[in-house]
């Protein structure tokens, strides 16, 4: 988990970077505030990540 977190971040700082920050890596849609606020380095959104989780 830590490992998948610490990559999380350095791409969220990479997007930073790009001017991509608060879109989803996967869907270009953006990514709620409220998720940013509680996770700044999310690069996807809620389902998205679930069902990144779901797939293992």
């Amino acid at each position: 988990m830590d490992d998948r977190r610490l990559a999380n971040i350095e791409r969220a700082l990479q997007k930073i970077a790009e001017g991509s920050y608060g879109c989803s890596d996967l869907s270009g849609e953006p990514i709620p505030l409220v998720r940013l606020r509680s996770t700044p380095e999310a690069v996807l959104t809620v389902q998205e990540e679930r069902a990144r989780e779901a797939r293992g």
